[in-house]
């Protein structure tokens, strides 16, 4: 028996989680001819395998497997992913990410609060430098249990807006899902009101002062260097999505994009999660296979 492949866990992932959380149909006058599962389930397959939507739907053509996880009795035009991508909310995709973040088992987190930024592909690098624009990229801050070094909760902002306007929020949202004890942050994050408000979810922050306060030297020195050092697998996080899925968000409107970060956001947890699924399938595979010989 050989373990199944990793695209195929994936997508039975992906299948599970999106029927769990949305609707099967936005409307009661829907056309019913695809449901919203199938979609959402497409867009992910898409950000998975770094595709465009005509390369996706050829991809399915080829593919009966998947086609039959995802109950396609009949291809849908590659349009329809996209127009599904243009009306769905960017609220329900953040319950999608929450219910791809509770596959996992998290007793006591450490979680972890960066950003990073997308790049806006609508102009080629050549006509930004010629005509010397400006260029702007979409931010991306999210919220990480580093044990697991899963995505808890993620906001998507302007790449001019402050890091530090996402910190509540996403330190409260990532509080209903599981227990924190500490948070860890750069020096982007430090202000009293980040600390007041970690210690009023009775959460401990481990964020090291900025160079221009006068307490820096006593402070810094104290800081817990073994829970802060944990701040660097937010970066381990954004360079995974960014290397094995994408960097880009080819969206034109500022809205879809936002939500194409997000698609990126969970289907990141979803891959973490196949492939954790995957080594405990081959351990138990190793393990039949030692005491059988």
């Amino acid at each position: 028996m050989s373990s199944p492949s990793r695209l195929l866990s994936f997508t039975k992932a992906c299948w599970g989680v999106v029927k769990s959380v949305i609707t099967k149909f936005s409307s009661k006058f829907s056309k019913k001819t695809y449901t919203q599962h199938q979609h959402l389930a497409i867009l992910c397959l898409m950000k998975y395998l770094k595709m465009h939507y005509r390369d996706v739907i050829d991809l399915l053509k080829e593919t009966p497997g998947i086609r039959k996880i995802l109950g396609l009795k009949k291809l849908p035009h590659f349009t329809t992913p996209n127009k599904f991508l243009l009306r769905i909310s960017t609220t329900v995709l953040e319950f999608v990410l929450n219910k791809t973040a509770n596959l996992f088992t998290v007793t006591k987190s450490i979680a972890g609060i960066d950003s990073s930024g997308y790049t806006q592909r609508h102009a080629s690098r050549y006509y930004t430098k010629r005509c010397e624009l400006r260029k702007t990229y979409l931010k991306n801050s999210i919220c990480i249990d580093t044990k697991n070094q899963i995505i808890m909760t993620s906001r998507q902002s302007n790449g001019n807006s402050h890091d530090t306007l996402f910190f509540p929020s996403l330190l409260t949202r990532s509080s209903f899902l599981f227990p924190i004890s500490n948070v860890v942050a750069d020096k982007a994050y430090d202000s009293s009101k980040n600390r007041n408000f970690a210690n009023s979810l009775w959460i401990t922050p481990v964020i090291p002062y900025k160079e221009c306060t006068k307490i820096i030297p006593a402070s810094n020195r104290k800081l817990n260097k073994r829970i802060y050092h944990r701040r660097s697998l937010v970066e381990t996080v954004f360079s995974v999505i960014k290397r094995k899925f994408d960097d880009t968000v080819h969206s034109t409107r500022f809205d879809n994009q936002k939500k194409e970060a997000k698609i990126l956001d969970i289907v990141y947890n979803l891959y973490k999660y196949a492939q954790m699924m995957d080594y405990l399938l081959i351990g138990f595979l190793r393990s039949r296979r030692k005491y059988s010989g």
